[in-house]
């Protein structure tokens, strides 16, 4: 089974480091990773 994560923001580039530290923390990682701005 694939994974895609997708994340929709809007002007959060300040909040990319949590979110990143977040992914890493889950168990199962993504075979993808979309942002869409």
């Amino acid at each position: 089974m694939k994974i895609t994560l997708i994340i929709p923001t809007y002007n959060a580039g300040s909040l990319w480091p949590n979110v990143l530290d977040a992914i890493k923390q889950q168990t199962i990682y993504p075979d993808k990773l979309i942002v869409i701005d």
